[in-house]
């Protein structure tokens, strides 16, 4: 079978994120099929992005065909963001003869952040039997519409209202990564038989790296003055909700209660001075490390925090890479999680508190502090059972297979 995946915002193990579309690829290769991945050569979610001279570029990573449609760069979510992802399509839709005439799929994913790939796609069908996949990472417009305070009427708001609507009643199969979405998609012109759930999964590098001498530096030196490390590894945006984190160090007094940071954002600098202006010696701050080094880091904890805003779009649920990389490291979780479908809750791995509340995430770094060593191995354990069982790449990739022979 040749699968033709459309994804913007791709990439690979060498580029950074986002990986989900290789780790489906590299699966699909193993079973015989063919695959190639259709993306922007810029996304602000890859720490590389691939240099092209022409308007499209064609090269095997790791054996996986990457087509690079070649796109701006932009900072930030405003009109640059908008403007990238109009380039982008532009430019697929313009090339798709070359593309379809070179590369003739029997099965077309877009996998999405934004529902206007969904549209796109419908211009490469050459064979009545193409089967349309639509997956969706997020449900565009809804999150603009209630992070950024959107109205409906808002011209880009209502274009991505209408591709939305049109992509549901177009596609064959819906592919959900969000376990709730049912009921929002149905109001949307979704027949149920199209749906399928599909969560985001994980891959063990073969490749594992030692950290930093940075961070093994910080974190020994801890380790030898008896410290309890809490650690978040992960960005540091508003998003991340660290804030509160911080403001529950505020509330811990226990010398030996150590938060170290990981990672790299928008907030790190304001984290950083927020910090310093209320003089706490109980949170370090280290820099980003690569993603094979990530599983060497989480060994060095004895917890890990996982925050989130407040926002009604988590009633959908949630599928974020970081609580799995976390549940692999057999440690347990402090989740601070206001919405629906807790995974914390669900594999039993940790303590789960109000979004945002400060005073309960500080109570349940203590309660883990106190805690036996068996107890917190028990949880670590049990994290590790669960994603091993739900969350393996070669399980979901058959899951997504068999969806689409069916």
């Amino acid at each position: 079978m040749k699968i033709l995946i459309l994804n913007h915002y791709a990439g690979s193990p060498e580029l950074g994120m986002e990986y989900r579309s290789y780790y489906f690829a590299e699966e699909w290769l193993k079973m015989g099929h063919e695959v190639r991945i259709v993306c922007s050569s810029f996304s602000h979610l890859r720490t590389f992005n691939p240099e092209i001279k022409t308007s499209t570029y064609l090269e095997k990573l790791d054996s996986i065909e990457f087509y690079w449609v070649k796109s701006p760069k932009y900072n930030g979510n405003g009109l640059r963001r908008v403007f990238n992802i109009f380039v982008f399509l532009l430019r697929v839709i313009l090339n798709r003869k070359k593309l379809i005439n070179s590369y003739d799929p029997d099965v077309i994913i877009s996998s999405s952040t934004y529902p206007l790939d969904g549209v796109a796609v419908n211009l490469f069908i050459k064979k009545k039997k193409t089967i349309l996949v639509h997956e969706i990472h997020d449900l565009w417009p809804l999150t603009i519409k209630l992070l950024g305070g959107y109205s409906s009427y808002h011209p880009f708001i209502a274009l991505l209202q209408w591709a939305e609507n049109y992509v549901y009643r177009k596609c064959d199969i819906l592919v959900s990564i969000l376990p709730g979405t049912l009921p929002y998609l149905l109001k949307h012109g979704l027949n149920e038989h199209k749906f399928s759930h599909i969560p985001n999964g994980f891959f063990e590098s073969p490749n594992l790296k030692d950290i930093p001498e940075e961070h093994k530096y910080l974190i020994n030196n801890l380790k030898e003055r008896g410290n309890f490390i809490l650690m978040y590894a992960g960005g540091h945006n508003i998003s991340n909700a660290l804030i509160y984190l911080v403001l529950a160090a505020e509330k811990i007094s226990d010398p030996d209660i150590a938060i170290v940071l990981v990672g790299s954002g928008t907030e790190k600098e304001s984290l950083i001075k927020m910090v310093a202006d209320k003089n706490l010696k109980n949170i370090y701050f280290l820099p980003q490390v690569n993603k094979d080094s990530v599983p060497s880091l989480l060994k060095h904890s004895d917890s890990l925090f996982l925050g989130w805003s407040r926002s009604p779009l988590y009633e959908y649920g949630i599928s974020p890479n970081k609580i799995f990389d976390y549940m692999l490291a057999s440690k347990p979780i402090i989740h601070s999680y206001s919405g629906s479908f807790d995974l914390v809750q669900i594999a039993n791995c940790g303590i789960s508190v109000q979004a945002e509340n400060y005073e309960e995430i500080a109570i349940a770094i203590l309660k883990m502090k106190s805690m036996s060593s068996d107890e917190l191995a028990h949880w670590g354990l049990s994290g590790y059972a669960y994603v091993t069982k739900e969350h393996d790449y070669s399980i979901l990739s058959k899951k997504f297979i068999n969806l689409i022979k069916t």
